[in-house]
């Protein structure tokens, strides 16, 4: 058979790529490729194989129960500042309007202390958990072992005279379906939903910017009208920074914007390497296994590029925390004292 022969060939036993491929069980591949591709097969139930795909599976695991649980937790923590927020502009409206509504007052003030509780406890689960630093070191041990186990199917050797077709291409072809289309979907994914996210949480500040302008002119406008009482709805403009609050908080807890940029690099990078796959595939179809070698260094080189990229991730979560326990705290000390409703009045009520 002639190059271009062994190439469709190549590819027809591997596959092309499909959109369940993401969920990498490279435990399953050997016996997928066992009559299509006999060679391949061999090498990779071999024993090294074996159990690099059975530790990536496992750490993969680990390092995504990892992410949900700071993702969850850090996430009530920064409701519970918005809540917190909103309980004391609440408060200061009831006590505006209403200075002798004591059940109403009591019940909201005990809920903005439950809540700001709350995200003073979520907040320590976090930090002292180090629930963030967790899920990076889990990830980074878990892309490590992918790294290694992609290295060790490309560059095992197998005598495979007979198979109709060189090893080495077969390698390259499950390399391109498993690995580098994979990553280059997830890339291209992942950032467009890093920008979608970013934008949303964009628009939302935006319109919290708006209520806040809203709130503080009619507050000034109705309480010189209508009497001091109606100042109160400033407070509304406390809610407006709240939320504003709640949408950066969002946004850098989960580094949409940043990550938007970062994976659109990487996946161009990826992309620009995949435009040299058919010269790879000429060099793999006559046996060049240097080739192979040098093109899956400068995939992984990109990946690793990225992978670096976590340690600053890690200090800018620090700064994100640092601000939602500063929110948290402003919160808490614009809560009125539940036993002085009358001076809170005399306080909001313009000189």
């Amino acid at each position: 058979m002639n190059s271009e022969e062994l190439i469709e060939n190549a590819k027809t036993a591997i596959g092309a790529g499909e959109k369940d491929d993401y969920s990498l069980t490279l435990t399953t591949h050997a016996a997928s490729l066992e009559a299509k591709a006999p060679v391949l097969c061999k090498i990779l139930h071999g024993s090294r194989l074996k159990t690099s795909a059975t530790e990536f599976e496992r750490k993969d695991l680990a390092a995504k129960k990892a992410q949900s649980a700071f993702k969850k937790v850090a996430g009530k923590a920064n409701w519970s500042v918005f809540v917190t927020s909103c309980l004391s502009a609440a408060l200061l409206v009831v006590v505006a309007f209403d200075s002798k509504a004591q059940a109403l007052f009591v019940t909201l003030g005990c809920c903005g202390i439950v809540s700001g509780a709350l995200g003073t406890m979520w907040l320590f689960e976090v930090r002292q958990g180090t629930l963030f630093q967790t899920w990076m070191n889990r990830r980074a041990r878990a892309e490590a072992e992918r790294l290694n186990y992609f290295e060790l199917a490309t560059q095992a050797a197998e005598d495979s005279q007979g198979s109709g077709m060189p090893l080495s291409l077969l390698q390259l072809e499950y390399y391109r379906r498993y690995q580098l289309e994979v990553q280059r979907r997830y890339y291209l994914q992942r950032s467009q939903d890093h920008k979608q996210a970013a934008d949303g949480m964009l628009t939302l500040g935006a319109y919290a910017a708006g209520l806040g302008a809203l709130a503080i002119g009619f507050a000034g406008i109705l309480g010189g009208v209508l009497g001091p009482k109606w100042a109160s709805l400033a407070g509304l403009a406390t809610v407006a920074s709240a939320l504003s609050t709640f949408a950066s908080t969002r946004e850098a807890l989960s580094q949409d914007r940043r990550n938007e940029e970062l994976y659109s690099k990487t996946n161009e990078a990826l992309a620009e390497l995949e435009g040299k796959l058919d010269e790879v595939r000429d060099a793999a179809a006559k046996g060049d296994r240097e080739s192979l070698k040098q093109f899956v260094a400068a995939v992984h080189e990109q990946l690793s590029l990225e992978h670096k990229q976590w340690l600053d991730a890690a200090q800018n979560m620090e700064a994100s925390l640092a601000n939602l326990d500063k929110a948290l705290a402003e919160a808490k000390s614009k809560s009125p004292d539940a036993s002085k409703p009358e001076k809170i009045v005399e306080t909001n009520s313009p000189q």
